[in-house]
């Protein structure tokens, strides 16, 4: 075969080397298949030539049965001819695999075999390729870069139990059909950029050593994240969901959620971790109807600039004092007016979530760390009076969320009024049934003047002290048994 012989060979057509079903299923003649595999082993493997530019691929399989084991497919024969370790750097650009592409290690437990028989020295790059049938990607280690630019699926997409030594890189990708991202491990940096998922798509329990990104486009159908670790900084950014999304039981270490769009109902986030100096953010999120946080830890969630208004959160741990503290509240006082605005929000649409659902101890809650927020900013605009005014009400009546704090000033007022008292004519009696008629003023006590001269000034901040404070305690009582 001459080179130009060699170059129409493997860039033909190839239509005629299949027969195609009613359900579209292709039926290849193996024959030729064998023979097309045979001469990529003599004019490509054996010259340590893994550069395959434009050609087009047939099956990898070496039956007309799709099965996913080691010794059906022509993948192990030809790309391990030349030992279990490609030295070259493999690269795939503007090709076509019209068949399965199997790109298959070995799937036997690994006390029998080792699991990942041929793996790549350096790159393996597929570039602007288009992949008309099933892609796997399994059991295979890659030492160096593993990159897919501007590449279409259109039948099902894996990869599993694989480890990339250096990058991945996923861009520009269009997956049509199903995607599954199974147990893969991740050494580098991880990239998925500008993909779109139109089928179901799966994350799931794979190890992401280095910073993990996926931003750009997004998905159309269902899509799943559950028990993936990520063991640096993770961003999730820019992306759209379609339909249904389930985050579950994931391990984030530092994770930014930052303009994604949740377009259809009752999606759900649960188990979510971040262990104790983590921290994940939801930025500039709008979360619709019926999503659901459930069994989260809350306690290292930012939700900077979301709106959480219509999210459920159920059997979530939140940090709580007497009032609940979020994890966007800055650990020292150095915030400016609209920081302190934009958390006031957020306390303001958790208290409104918690009271839609009937969950008065944490709407309680919230709406302290509502007030304490606006008493901050005024004290920071310098409104004096109506800081004043602020801290009166939380100092003396707990926001009316706390019986404790009323009771306590109210009988804090009457001891020391009733003090005050015991010096009008030095009668201990006499001076608590004053400190009682101050404080409960329909009460009568048997003296004719009880407050002589300037005692009754006195009497008089006392009762509207008093009143105050027992409009605190029936206000703060009435939330207490609110149904």
């Amino acid at each position: 075969m001459t080179p130009k012989e060699q170059d129409a060979f493997f860039k033909s057509d190839k239509s005629d080397w299949y027969s195609e079903t009613d359900d579209g299923v292709r039926i290849w003649n193996q024959n030729i298949v064998k023979h097309f595999w045979d001469m990529i082993l003599i004019h490509k493997i054996n010259n340590n030539d893994f550069n395959f530019n434009g050609f087009v691929f047939p099956t990898f399989s070496r039956s007309e049965e799709n099965k996913l084991l080691q010794g059906d497919s022509h993948y192990e024969r030809i790309f391990g001819a030349n030992g279990l370790a490609i030295k070259e750097k493999v690269n795939f650009k503007n090709c076509r695999f019209l068949g399965n592409a199997f790109f298959l290690g070995n799937f036997l437990p690994a006390q029998h075999l080792k699991v990942h028989d041929i793996h790549y020295l350096q790159d393996l790059i597929f570039d602007g390729c288009i992949f008309e049938n099933e892609f796997r990607l399994s059991a295979v280690k890659i030492m160096g870069n593993l990159s897919f630019n501007n590449c279409g699926f259109l039948a099902e997409f894996s990869s599993m139990v694989s480890v990339v030594v250096q990058k991945t890189n996923y861009s520009e990708c269009t997956f049509h059909n199903k995607f599954d991202y199974f147990a893969n491990t991740h050494k580098g940096t991880t990239d998925f950029s500008s993909n779109i998922f139109i089928g179901d798509a799966t994350f799931a329990k794979c190890f992401y050593e280095e910073n993990y990104n996926l931003s750009g486009k997004g998905f159309t159908s269902t899509s799943t994240f559950f028990e993936n670790t990520y063991m640096k900084r993770s961003v999730f950014a820019a992306l759209t969901f379609e339909d249904k999304i389930r985050i579950s039981d994931e391990n984030f270490k530092n994770c930014l959620f930052q303009g994604v769009y949740f377009r259809a109902k009752h999606n759900i986030l649960e188990g979510i971790k971040t262990g104790e100096d983590g921290l994940f953010i939801f930025q500039d999120i709008i979360f619709p109807v019926t999503t659901v946080f459930r069994q989260c830890d809350c306690r290292n969630i930012k939700f900077t600039d979301s709106d959480i208004v219509d999210v459920k959160f159920s059997s979530c741990q939140w940090k709580k004092t007497d009032r609940l503290i979020l994890k966007d509240e800055p650990k020292n006082q150095e915030t400016n007016i609209s920081q302190i605005e934009s958390l006031e929000e957020l306390y303001r649409q958790l208290k409104k979530n918690f009271d839609n659902h009937k969950n008065w101890e944490l709407s309680g809650m919230a709406y302290i760390s509502e007030m304490e927020m606006r008493k901050i900013g005024l004290w920071k605009e310098r409104k004096l009076f109506q800081w004043f005014i602020y801290w009166f009400y939380g100092f003396f009546g707990g926001y009316t969320q706390d019986i404790r704090k009323p009771m306590l000033s109210l009988a804090v007022l009457f001891l020391g009024c009733s003090i005050a008292y015991f010096f009008i004519d030095f009668d201990i009696i006499n001076a608590m049934e004053r400190g009682v008629e101050g404080s409960l003023p329909y009460l009568e006590i048997k003296e004719d003047e009880p407050f002589p001269d300037y005692w009754l000034l006195l009497k008089n901040v006392q009762f509207i002290l008093s009143s105050i404070f027992l409009s605190f305690f029936v206000l703060a009582l009435r939330k207490i048994f609110k149904q």
